[in-house]
């Protein structure tokens, strides 16, 4: 059988935060030279870690030790604790033989030789490197390393890579000394440059040089000038070509001939045997071959047509009494009494208004309209002509019991009175108006609950 020594506090029948349940004491009463030589040397005793409950006697272990002073129970100097959740707590250091293992990780005195005498801020051989107080470090020799991610400026000596350089900083230069990226010398670039922005040469006369032997240069004078120079000069685009000059300045062509403000001097004749496109504005002379078209012109502009006999404008075909497509030439017919016939069905818009406080229907538009209610609305209308004919469909959303609070003046509803709404969710009501004059309308159920 295993012995045991049990030491009880069993004066203590309410064990609060901090009593002590029992402590061992080490002391040499007998020592000769007296005074601390005499006082308790060292304890170890237990202490509740809060009060006792039928749940609960958390209690830690605490190890005193003394120097010129008693270790007896109550004194403060601890050395050492042992929670009851194994944590373990020291007032001085701790020495291995071997290597400190934490968890999984083992750290031999190899490795604490890294962490040994470094200061922070500055780079040591053979020692870990750690921030100072600005996150700066001094001192450091050469990284080879995938990536460098920087956020503020980066001195070096020389940077070499066989990757990326990517600078994050989204400053815009507006001189040689600032912006995202600079330099204080030429810039060499093998590949391709792309720019997301402007490209501004800040020297006055400088030159923008293409080519192996710079033969074509773009050259800026020194003052607002501007001069390019190559052999030839091919002007490619797949849009229009603007040349604006300043106000009261010419287009100079050869030397000869000029343009201003759209006014063609110096040229004797222009001749073509086709011209592709449009001449618009004034034309004097005569306009003959196989095809004339006039875009653009005022009535007054043309003063004899002759007789047409048909007209095609795009697919629109109008010919003596009918006007058509070129799918159905027909489609509309005019008869002499001015009656006029659709030989296929017209087919009116539908066009869904948007729900709010207050709708209102434009009969511009499509005279049929339908608008979903989100709740209690007010009806409105405007461009309404006398004589008009228009539908509303009313539809309750997916909650229903929507009302139309109030109506558009003034309706003479045939019964009488206003209609009832269906106020089933997702059930239409739909009604029919007649304007009979300024906001005016004569008003029927078409149906309801459908």
């Amino acid at each position: 059988m295993v012995k045991s020594i049990t030491l009880q506090n069993v004066a203590d029948t309410d064990v609060v935060n901090n009593d002590i349940l029992g402590q061992i004491c080490f002391a040499a009463p007998n020592e000769g030279t007296g005074t601390d030589a005499n006082l308790i040397a060292a304890s170890i005793f237990a202490r509740s870690e809060g009060d006792f409950a039928a749940d609960n006697n958390a209690t830690e272990l605490v190890f005193v030790t003394g120097t010129t002073e008693s270790a007896s129970p109550g004194a403060t100097n601890y050395d050492m604790t042992l929670s009851s959740a194994g944590n373990l707590t020291l007032a001085g250091t701790i020495t291995c033989a071997t290597s400190l293992t934490i968890g999984s990780a083992a750290m031999s005195e190899a490795d604490l030789e890294f962490l040994d005498g470094i200061t922070a801020g500055t780079a040591a051989a053979s020692k870990a490197v750690v921030l100072n107080g600005s996150k700066n470090i001094a001192t450091i020799g050469t990284i080879g390393c995938g990536a460098i991610t920087s956020t503020g400026n980066s001195g070096f000596a020389q940077v070499t890579t066989s990757g990326r350089v990517i600078v994050d900083d989204a400053t815009d230069a507006t001189s040689t000394t600032d912006g995202s990226l600079q330099t204080d010398g030429g810039l060499s670039v093998a590949k391709d440059c792309i720019f997301g922005n402007d490209v501004k040469l800040l020297t006055d006369s400088s030159v923008l040089s293409l080519g192996v032997g710079s033969d074509a240069t773009f050259t800026h004078d020194g003052t607002t000038g501007l001069t390019i120079a190559a052999n030839p000069i091919t002007l490619d685009s797949g849009a229009a070509i603007n040349i604006e000059p300043a106000s009261g300045s010419v287009i100079l062509l050869d030397g000869t001939i000029s343009i201003d403000a759209g006014v063609v001097t110096g040229a004797t004749s222009i001749t073509s045997t086709a011209f592709v496109g449009a001449l618009t504005g004034n034309v004097t002379g005569n306009a003959s071959g196989t095809a004339l078209t006039v875009t653009q012109a005022a009535q007054s502009a043309i003063t004899s047509v002759g007789t047409l006999t048909t007209l095609t404008v795009d697919s629109i075909i109008i010919n003596g009494t009918t006007i058509g497509h070129t799918s159905d030439t027909d489609a509309i017919s005019i008869a002499s009494t001015g009656a006029v016939t659709f030989s296929q069905a017209t087919k009116p818009g539908l066009k869904a208004d948007t729900d709010g406080a207050t709708v209102t229907f434009n009969l511009n538009e499509p005279n049929m309209h339908t608008v979903t209610l989100g709740g209690n609305r007010t009806f409105a209308i405007s461009n309404e002509t006398a004589g008009q004919r228009f539908i509303i469909r009313v539809l309750q959303d997916g909650t229903g019991s929507r009302l139309v609070s109030t109506w558009f003046s003034t309706i003479k509803w045939a019964g009488g009175s206003a209609p009832t709404l269906t106020t089933t969710a997702n059930k239409a009501d739909v009604f029919g108006f007649v304007v009979t004059g300024t906001d005016t309308y004569d008003g029927f159920i078409v149906g309801q609950n459908v």
